[in-house]
């Protein structure tokens, strides 16, 4: 009996081509009928962002027939998909998306062999299909967590925490930021930049100076008018 050849499951050129391919035809299908409600949220809600309108509204959930559930964060990031042309957008917003979980996985750290990568890949292909049907955010939150890890294996904490933290000021959920928060004054430690004085947290210069034009801005946007309040229905 001959035994099938599982090599072209273990060549990151050919699984790239295959993902590829299932991503653009889901964009595709999806586009072509209308059915990308997703994406036109994130992009009504964008230019309306610019447009100084707040899309917490009302009006905005009977349009849409959804909830933005987003902070002026995503609306930013979000905007060189929001100004291509409609038909464009989600094709590059959805094969971006892809590239990077792709190089996510594939960027693992040398514990992870070069088959474990590619089982990985094909093992959460599914549900990157389900994602990429639904044109959701899921995809950037899952290969940001994954950069963020390999960050950290490389001993580069720092960015690892900046990435997490980007990510979570895109979608708030109060509990989101219990983990990063409190774990960022020992990272930025071992980056040598803080120390530890008895109780008290000392950051060096720079990162201080960062740290309140952070604080600041954010100061700012919980305070603008039109800024999303937290519920305890989301």
């Amino acid at each position: 009996m001959a035994k099938f050849d599982l090599s072209f499951f273990y060549n990151k050129r050919n699984l790239y081509i295959l993902g590829f391919l299932l991503a653009f035809v889901v964009t595709f299908m999806e586009v072509s009928r209308g059915r990308h409600l997703n994406f036109l949220a994130f992009a009504d809600s964008t230019i309306d962002f610019w447009r100084g309108v707040s899309p917490y509204t009302p009006e905005f959930v009977s349009s849409h027939m959804r909830f933005f559930l987003y902070t002026p964060v995503f609306s930013v990031l979000f905007t060189p998909f929001a100004v291509l042309p409609a038909w464009l957008g989600p094709f590059v917003w959805n094969l971006l998306n892809y590239t990077m979980f792709f190089a996510a996985v594939f960027t693992l750290p040398a514990r992870f062999t070069h088959d474990q990568k590619c089982r990985i890949f094909l093992y959460t292909l599914p549900i990157l299909a389900q994602s990429l049907l639904s044109f959701q955010y899921n995809i950037p939150v899952a290969y940001i967590f994954l950069f963020s890890y390999s960050l950290l294996e490389r001993n580069k904490g720092f960015w690892a925490v900046l990435l997490i933290m980007v990510s979570g000021l895109t979608k708030i959920y109060g509990n989101f930021f219990i983990g990063p928060v409190g774990l960022l004054p020992a990272v930025l430690a071992e980056c040598g930049l803080c120390r530890f004085d008895r109780r008290r947290v000392v950051f060096t210069p720079g990162v201080e100076v960062a740290a309140v034009r952070l604080d600041t801005l954010l100061r700012r946007v919980v305070e603008c008018p039109g800024s999303p309040s937290i519920r305890s229905d989301l």
